[in-house]
C-alpha cells in the first residue's frame, strides 16, 4: 500500500542549528502514528512543518506522493482537522465560537446541526448548557474537549492532534484514545502520554532526546 504522508530525508533548522535532520518516515491510509518524546524534541515542529507553517529546510513532505508545497498546501489542508496544544481559539458564547470555525472558508462544505454538537458533547462527557457559557470561563480540560469536538465535527480523512488529551482526567483521556485508535482515519498525534501505548494497533515513532539524528 503507497504511503499517504512521506518525510524524506527532511532537515529542519532552529536558529541555524539542526532540529531534525534526515528524518524518514511514512503513514499509510488509516494507520495511527504516535510521535513520542520529551517536550522540546521538535514534535510539534514536525505537524507545523506538514501543515507548511514551518519551514523545511531540505528535502520533502508528500501527501498522495506530491511533494506539499505553496500551490498545493491548501487542498492538502482541507483533507486534515487539526487539534493545537493551543486552547486560546477565540471568545464569547462557546456555540457561536463552534459555529464561527464551522463557517471557515476550509471548512464550508460541512453541515452541522446543534443536535450533531450536543451529541459530541455527551460523547466527551459535556452536559449541553456549556454552549450557553463564555469560552473563556472553561476550564483548560473543557476547553481542550470543545476543540476536539470541532475536529470531530469537521471529520476529515487526517487527524493531526498536538498533545490532544494533556488537559483531561484519566477517564476521558482513555475514551478519547480509544476512538482515534479505533477510527477508521489516518492519525498522526504527538504526545508523551503512555496510555497511548497501551494499544497496539499504533505504531510509535520514539523521537527520543533531541540530538539532531533523529
Amino acid at each position: 500500500m503507497p504511503a499517504l504522508i512521506r518525510f524524506a530525508n527532511v532537515r529542519i533548522d532552529f536558529n541555524g542549528v539542526p532540529l531534525f535532520k534526515d528524518l524518514n518516515f511514512n503513514v499509510l491510509p488509516g494507520e495511527k502514528i504516535l510521535l513520542y518524546g520529551l517536550s522540546g524534541v521538535g514534535k510539534t515542529t514536525i505537524l507545523k512543518a506538514l501543515l507548511g507553517f514551518q519551514k523545511v529546510d531540505r528535502g520533502s513532505i508528500l501527501f498522495n506522493n506530491q511533494p506539499i508545497s505553496k500551490k498545493n498546501i491548501w487542498p492538502f489542508r482541507h483533507q486534515i482537522a487539526y487539534v493545537s496544544q493551543d486552547l486560546d481559539i477565540g471568545d464569547g458564547n462557546v456555540h457561536a465560537l463552534i459555529q464561527t470555525v464551522l463557517n471557515y472558508r476550509i471548512n464550508s462544505d460541512t453541515q452541522i446541526t446543534k443536535q450533531d454538537i450536543i451529541e459530541r458533547l455527551d460523547f466527551l462527557r459535556l452536559k449541553p448548557g456549556i454552549l450557553d457559557k463564555d469560552y473563556a470561563e472553561l476550564s483548560g480540560g473543557e476547553k481542550q474537549r470543545i476543540i476536539l469536538i470541532i475536529a470531530l465535527l469537521i471529520n476529515r480523512p487526517v487527524f493531526l492532534l498536538d498533545e490532544p488529551t494533556a488537559f483531561m482526567d484519566i477517564a476521558i483521556k482513555k475514551k478519547v484514545i480509544e476512538y482515534f485508535i479505533n477510527c477508521q482515519a489516518t492519525v498522526l498525534t504527538v504526545g508523551h502520554d503512555p496510555l497511548w501505548l497501551d494499544h497496539t494497533n499504533i505504531k510509535v515513532i520514539d523521537l527520543g532526546v533531541n540530538d539532531a539524528n533523529t
